[in-house]
């Protein structure tokens, strides 16, 4: 019988003989207050109503192409932490973020919770420029709707990507409008005093509806957007704050919800994330409200955007995958590959594949996606593996597709990418989760051996005890874990020595690899009463 060998603990042992050879050069922990943490920004405080930006392109990428990569090169601090997380390393509860416990029933409705537009549909004329697609109209519950269909060849792609990945987003947490899948006949578009709306009008409705696939039945299928209630503010400022906001305080290059969109933009293939597709509403009465922040332009998603058409191949398309520099000497452009097996199997699915990038690919920079941390990273993967399987299931059944292979191939394939990111991510920090301090000291959690499920017997941790200098209070230990959750002892002398503040600080290794972060545990009260006041990654 073959013998199982332990993996080594050399790179533990180097690692602990480094700590105790240069205790010279240590590391300084951050102190944190000893306070409850932030579970809600105050940031819906009452405010004039701001000014509608329009996003300038040849300002931004002016701005994103040479001015800031200039300063952060010429700036030698690494890029700060997120400016919009607790003590706790959780984005708490804002105008921009949502905490959600999402069941089955809860995702298949998601941000979609007044339903389809009700007919008649009048045409909100104020957005006619000359374009046949989006419409926006009002419902007869007088509820402000924007109508998309899909492409000639690709009958239900658009629209589905658009319901599914709304729901998705929603329950990450962020905030999004609600897509609803619908099918709409020529008689329910009407105008403003309820005639049928005419042909030559304003709006070219025959256009609109002719622009997308076949109907069936008469009815054509058509994407519903919920547009946000409120007054349209335009874009999001793409790196600083909103000047006329006093509730904006927190740069948004700097915002984890920002960077985490590079990993949820991975996740579902949302291509070109940018500013262009944030939208900021005030909502309540002038000078009672206060600013959202919504992500908007689902419909391209799960690869959508990134498919061949039959009559285009060979010809040259934006290059999503090359860098900056790259893109902005070759314009963008670059030949344009060859269709993938699963857009030519569906033309209900876009190019999907299963393998995703660990960040999302973008044609034009976005500020925030330079700026992702590890932490960043695991917080996202965190809340993308916090979606259950029936939830995903639920918002896949959202989007209608009508063969069943398809949306099969969709569900598995989120669960593939999540599966891809999750791995990723959390080897980029020591996956620890804090639950709670008892009397036989922190009990932790490894998420990776939950999720992922990580070996058990491929893992051990180095865990020392530090004070608010880095100074070590007590020896250091190496810590061979049980099972995912686990105790780590907190020795007397450390609470003793530390005086009034304690960094309890693990590294993990794992299958013989350290990990690149080190997981933090903030306790105050020395002896007589610890307790924790924050962590770390």
């Amino acid at each position: 019988m073959a013998r199982t060998r332990s993996p080594s603990i050399a790179p533990l042992a180097a690692c602990l003989a480094s700590a105790l050879a240069l205790g010279a050069c240590r590391y300084r922990p951050a102190r944190l207050a000893d306070a409850a943490p932030v579970t809600r920004v105050g940031d819906d405080a009452p405010i004039p109503v701001p000014r509608r930006r329009e996003l300038y392109e040849p300002t931004y990428l002016v701005d994103i192409y040479l001015r800031r990569p200039l300063l952060d090169a010429l700036d030698p601090r690494r890029f700060p932490d997120a400016g919009d997380v607790n003590a706790f390393d959780e984005v708490p509860r804002s105008s921009w973020f949502v905490p959600r416990d999402v069941g089955h029933a809860a995702t298949a409705v998601g941000p979609a919770d007044e339903g389809p537009p009700a007919a008649p549909l009048t045409i909100d004329e104020r957005f006619a420029r000359g374009r046949v697609s989006p419409l926006h109209v009002l419902d007869a519950r007088g509820l402000a709707f924007e109508l998309r269909v899909d492409p000639p060849d690709r009958p239900e792609m658009r629209t589905a990507a658009a319901a599914i990945a709304s729901r998705l987003v929603w329950a990450f947490g962020l905030r999004t409008p609600g897509v609803s899948i619908t099918r709409l006949q020529r008689a329910d578009f009407v105008t403003a005093a309820g005639e049928p709306y005419p042909e030559g009008g304003a709006v070219d409705v025959d256009g609109f509806l002719t622009s997308g696939a076949p109907p069936s039945g008469g009815a054509w299928r058509v994407a519903a957007t919920r547009w946000p209630p409120g007054i349209d503010l335009g874009s999001a400022p793409f790196g600083g704050v909103r000047g006329d906001d006093p509730n904006d305080r927190v740069a948004h290059r700097d915002r984890r919800t920002q960077r985490a969109l590079a990993v949820l933009g991975a996740w579902l293939q949302l291509s070109d994330l940018g500013p262009d597709k944030t939208l900021d509403v005030y909502v309540g009465k002038p000078g009672q409200g206060h600013v959202e922040h919504h992500l908007t332009g689902l419909e391209d998603a799960l690869g959508a955007d990134d498919i061949v058409h039959a009559a285009t191949p060979g010809s040259l398309a934006w290059d999503r995958g090359a860098d900056p520099v790259t893109n902005l000497f070759s314009l963008g452009l670059s030949p344009r590959r060859l269709p993938t097996p699963t857009e030519l199997r569906w033309a209900s699915v876009g190019a999907f594949e299963p393998e995703p990038p660990m960040l999302a690919p973008t044609s034009v920079p976005f500020e925030p996606f330079f700026r992702v941390l590890p932490a960043d990273g695991y917080w996202a993967v965190k809340r993308i593996a916090a979606i259950s399987a029936d939830a995903l299931a639920a918002a896949v059944a959202a989007g209608e597709l009508s063969d069943p292979g398809a949306a099969r191939y969709v569900l598995q394939t989120l669960e593939a990418r999540r599966a891809a990111l999750v791995d990723h991510w959390m080897t980029q920090v020591t996956p620890l989760e804090l639950e709670k301090l008892d009397a036989r000291g922190l009990v932790v959690r490894d998420e990776a051996i939950v999720r992922l499920r990580a070996s058990v017997a491929s893992t051990r941790y180095l865990v020392r005890f530090l004070d608010d200098g880095g100074a070590d209070v007590a020896s250091p230990q190496l810590l061979v874990p049980p099972a995912e959750r686990f105790s780590i002892a907190i020795p007397a002398e450390a609470l003793r020595d530390a005086g009034e503040y304690l960094v309890v600080r693990v590294t993990a290794e794992r299958d013989g690899k350290l990990l690149p972060r080190s997981f933090e545990v903030h306790l105050v009260g020395g002896a007589a009463a610890p307790r924790v006041v924050g962590v770390r990654r």
